[in-house]
Order: C-alpha cells, then structure tokens, then sequence
C-alpha cells in the first residue's frame, strides 16, 4: 500500500470493517473449495450415527460443522467478512433447522431473529448518531474547540485526540468513531511529513484509543453487545450504569498506557506542529440544536434504562426516527450506512444460537480442561484466547464464538469470565484485520503492518495484565465478583 498520505475521501464513509476488494483469485477459489471439503466432511461425518455416550449428537454434529466453516472463512477472509455471516444463516436454515426440529420443535425465525435483534438495532442507531453528528458538524466543533489545548506539541496533541477518540467511542460505535475522527484529523496528519513518526502516531492513537473505549459502556463495541445479550438470556446482565463502574476506570488506565507505548515505539524525534488551519464548523441552525438535543435525549435513555425498562435497541430507535422524520437526513443516507457490520454482527449472533440450541456449547465445555479452575483463572485463559482470536479474525465473530461456552458455566462464574471475554476481544489490535477501526486507519495510507504489531500487541499484553491485577480487585470491590 503506497505510504503518501490522501484525502480524507479515502476513508470508507460508512465506516465497514474492511473495505479489501475480495476480488476473485486462484485463492478465494482454492479457499471456497477447502470450505466446500469441509462441509462435505461435516455432512458425511453427521450421516454416521455417533451419537452414543461421550460423543456428539447428530444436530451437534452440523453445528459443529457450520462452527468450523465459519471459523475458517473469517479466520482466512475467504469470503467477505458479511457474506460468511449470511452462509451461517444459510446452512442454519437449510441444513441445520429441519434436523434439529426433528428432536426439538424449532422454527426458522429462531436463526434469523438475531439479524434485528436488539443488538442490531442498538447499533444501527449508533450509526445514524454518528451520521447525524457529521451533518451538523458538531464533531468538528468539538475538536476544534479541544485542540487549543495542546499548543504545538504533537505529544499533547496525540493524547488530547486519544482522549476524545475514547469517550466518543463510549457511546458510537468504534467503527463510526474512528471514522469521524480520521476525517476531523486529516488537516493534521496531512500537514506531517508522509514517514514522520508523528503521522503514524496519530494513525495508530486513533484506532487504539477507539478499540480502548469501546470497553467503557455496552454500546462501545460489538463484543460487548454481544456479551451483554448473551447475559441477558440467563438474568445476569449488568445494567448501563454497572457496566460503566467496571469499563470507564480501565479506558482511564490504557488510554495513558497506549499513549506511552505508541510514544516509546514511535521512531525519530517530533516535530513541532505549526498553526494548523481547520475548517470553521458552521453556525449553529434549528437542525443542529435538534440533532445535539436527540443524542443527549438518547444517551440520557441509555444510562437510565433500568429505571424506565426500555432495551438499549428500542432507545436507539429514537435518533432513526427523529433524524429521517424531520429531513436532517436525507432518505438516501440510509443506503450507505454500514450494513455490512450489521450482518457479521447477526451472522455471529446467529452462530451463537446455532452453538446454544443444539447443546454443542455443553458439549464443548465438557471436553476443555477447564475442570477445577478458579472463576479468576477461566477468566484468564478465556480472556487470552478471545484477545488470541480476535486478533487474526473479526472480534464480534470471536465473541460468539466464545460466549455460548461461557454460559454454560455455574452462575458465580459466568460474570466475571463474561467481563474477561468481552475485555479481550477489544484489547485485540496488532494487526489492520484485528478490529474494524485498524482496518480503518491502515487505509488511510502511511501505514504498514509491522507499524501495528509492536504498539498493539504491548497494549493488548499491557491490558490483560491489568485487567487480572487491578481490574480483578476492583470488580471484587464493586461486588460484581
């Protein structure tokens, strides 16, 4: 990818996670046909009754199948990281849905209900936020009017942005953050020198600082939705204002040690920023004062749902209808919205199900040698290995690929270990596919792989390693333990 930096039209304005053409090849063919050897495999594997003690039933068996397929598909991007989503639905209904409702009545909505679930909706709405936040430029007033604060020093600069980057990040999703903040941020990266260390700083500090406050509340990042859906099917979800105790202190904590880490690798001395000349946001309209009422009303909704009763999603909805009903956003904004995370998002979701219904998830856990490990240890081990995943695949995949193992364990446990998980999933960021905002920030150009490795991969160790310390001892304080 060529290292001179580009307009801002470079960046996806819809925010997808990967915007990679996945153009055909000798690959995608020889990938496509190993997925076809698997599913041929699975199919002939499940013909064999195995279904004695100790082994696994006929329907674990597909949701085996279809576990591995999609493991491997978003694993190798054999298929865009959408499309594997849909084939999960796919081979759910065709495949999966008659054989399992021969053992237990099940109708095909149960597979196709997590594409609108709840967690679908809370997300869309934190798009069209974003969208409507970049119509009024509001974003731009922000930073604008938070950027004098840093002078001519880059250092300052980098961790003003960061900063903002994170809380923004608490409440859009991190996709929609770093897309809005890339495009606030380019009169400044452009104005670097195309291989400074500065640029790559703050094409690295604003993806980072993205993934980090995601982990700040339940709406941040796929993963913790995901978590969250997953823990309110047995009871156990944490209301907005809980999660909030346990998330914020830690996006306090790694927002300064992924400042100091890109500091410490950043190569070169830095330069000293001259008065930069950004664009003058707009005056304040009718329609501005209506879009910042609308997201205040939204996020006021969030945080106070356990009082009123209403599910994230169904708030979300508010902004939708507020924003389209009165013409803020025009009727054809709707089309570049970024549908394609929305269906890995139910594609994952789905696969949960797909897990859950047929009791491989039990069957699963039964065979991990997880016997006797203190919920303190599971939540290491398993944190580990979703930060593992994550990080060569999309984390809203690794999350469901993990969390059906994860309720199934005794009821103590399945909160602590859920935190670690959702936690890992999100501290993922060595590589430009280990989350949607690398993605982002690496097509920008300026950027190599290697770039990310050292920084992210010293953050993501950095974060598991507080999260069992610290973090540990104040969710044990908190009670949430």
């Amino acid at each position: 990818m060529s290292t001179e930096p580009q307009q801002v039209e470079a960046i996806p304005k819809h925010g997808a996670p990967d915007e990679r053409g996945h153009r055909f090849s000798m690959w995608n063919l020889l990938g496509i046909g190993f997925l076809l050897a698997i599913l041929a495999a699975g199919y002939g594997w499940s013909s064999i009754d195995v279904s004695m003690e100790g082994m696994f039933s006929h329907v674990e068996q597909i949701a085996l199948t279809i576990l591995v397929v999609a493991a491997v598909a978003w694993f190798g991007e054999i298929l865009p990281l959408f499309a594997t989503g849909l084939f999960v639905l796919f081979l759910a209904l065709v495949w999966l849905q008659p054989e399992l409702n021969k053992v237990t009545p099940t109708a095909p909505v149960v597979f196709m209900a997590p594409f609108f679930s709840d967690v679908i909706v809370l997300y869309l709405g934190g798009f069209v936020i974003s969208r409507g936040m970049e119509q009024e430029q509001l974003n731009l007033r922000l930073v604008s009017s938070l950027l004098g604060t840093s002078g001519n020093s880059p250092t300052k600069l980098l961790l003003t942005v960061m900063g903002i980057t994170a809380f923004i990040s608490m409440w859009l999703s991190n996709t929609s953050t770093t897309v809005m903040m890339l495009s606030v941020m380019m009169p400044v990266i452009n104005h670097l020198p195309a291989n400074s260390s500065s640029r790559r700083m703050f094409l690295l500090g604003i993806p980072f600082a993205a993934n980090i406050g995601g982990l700040g509340t339940p709406v941040g990042t796929p993963p913790n939705a995901i978590v969250l859906a997953s823990l309110r099917k047995i009871d156990l979800a944490p209301d907005f204002l809980t999660w909030m105790k346990f998330g914020v202190p830690a996006v306090v904590i790694l927002i300064f040690v992924a400042w100091g880490m890109l500091l410490l690798t950043s190569l070169g001395k830095q330069r000293s920023l001259n008065e930069l000349d950004l664009d003058k946001p707009k005056p304040f309209t009718a329609s501005t004062w209506v879009v910042l009422a609308t997201i205040l009303l939204t996020v006021l909704g969030w945080l106070t749902s356990d009082w009123h009763g209403m599910k994230s999603g169904t708030i979300a909805l508010i902004p939708c209808l507020v924003f389209f009903g009165t013409g803020i956003l025009k009727p054809l904004v709707i089309r570049t919205l970024a549908w394609d995370v929305l269906l890995l998002m139910g594609g994952g979701l789905c696969l949960g199900e797909v897990i859950e219904r047929t009791g491989l998830a039990k069957t699963m856990v039964g065979a991990l040698p997880l016997e006797g490990l203190s919920a303190y240890w599971l939540m290491i081990v398993l944190s580990t290995i979703a930060c593992t995943f994550s990080t060569l695949m999309s984390n809203p995949a690794a999350a469901a690929l993990i969390m059906p193992l994860v309720i199934t364990m005794a009821g103590s446990v399945v909160a602590p270990v859920s935190f670690g998980v959702a936690f890992g999933c999100s501290l993922a960021m060595a590589l430009p596919i280990s989350t949607p905002p690398n993605a982002l920030a690496f097509s920008v150009g300026g950027l190599k792989s290697r770039d990310m490795v050292v920084p992210g991969t010293l953050i993501g160790i950095t974060g598991l390693v507080v999260m069992a310390t610290l973090g540990w001892k104040w969710w044990e304080w908190l009670g949430l333990i």
